[in-house]
């Protein structure tokens, strides 16, 4: 086979052309395979960061939810404390300071609108005490609790048994028998019945003070605790120690 000049060229060019082509066509294929790559990474990476905000935003909302209700039950806690304490003064500031009325000129409505008083303070004393029990959570705290109400509860019922029920029935008697008497008689009667409700009264008093000094102490007792249960709390919240919060609120 006779090859011209002109032959051999074309050959060398289509040869050469199509070496070129093929490495053209590598060359775009492996970019194209590059490109396809980062194109996945990229992807992939999109999508981990969404899921890694979407946790992060998840994990961020529950430690809220939590950081509130921690919160949240130490205003529970501290009101619980509060209520208790308020409830307990009332009703035993009732029992330690008799109004006037019943001691100088007690009447039967008088002395039944005492005592629904002093059972109406008591009973929210209880109920203050059930919301107590369930958001305090110290053992120690309950129990001095418990022992100053009983210690109460004992003063109280000295107080009812000693000096309302006899008050109570000397005003019975003089209400009943007084119409009977004349003028004279029924000014007489007064003053002895004013007499033994005031011997009455000395003695409660004297009982009320044989019991005041433990009650005082206790009542002490019981308050200091309730002070370092706070500031417990209060630490748990802020991270800062008891004797830091004592001198903050010393200040």
């Amino acid at each position: 086979m006779n090859l011209t000049l002109l032959d051999i060229i074309l050959l060398l060019i289509i040869n050469g052309g199509s070496i070129y082509f093929a490495g053209y066509l590598k060359e775009k294929s492996k970019n194209k395979a590059i490109a396809e790559d980062i194109s996945n990474i990229t992807r992939l990476i999109g999508e981990a960061n969404a899921k890694f905000t979407e946790q992060s935003d998840k994990l961020k909302m529950e430690l809220d939810v939590l950081g509130n209700t921690h919160i949240s039950i130490i205003h529970e806690q501290r009101k619980a404390i509060i209520d208790f304490l308020a409830s307990y003064l009332s009703w035993y500031n009732l029992i330690l300071f008799t109004p006037a009325d019943i001691v100088m000129k007690p009447t039967q409505i008088a002395i039944d609108e005492y005592r629904l008083k002093l059972d109406h303070h008591l009973n929210e004393l209880l109920v203050k005490e059930m919301v107590f029990d369930i958001f305090v959570d110290s053992k120690k705290l309950i129990s001095i609790k418990n022992s100053l109400k009983k210690n109460t509860i004992d003063n109280y019922k000295i107080f009812v048994d000693e000096f309302i029920v006899k008050i109570t029935n000397l005003t019975i008697q003089h209400e009943i028998v007084m119409p009977s008497y004349d003028t004279q008689t029924q000014l007489i009667k007064l003053s002895e019945l004013s007499q033994k409700i005031l011997e009455s009264f000395l003695l409660l008093n004297k009982l009320k003070s044989d019991n005041e000094k433990q009650l005082h102490d206790h009542r002490d007792l019981f308050y200091d605790n309730c002070k370092e249960y706070l500031y417990g709390m209060y630490g748990k919240k802020t991270g800062k120690k008891t004797a830091e919060i004592k001198e903050q609120h010393s200040l």
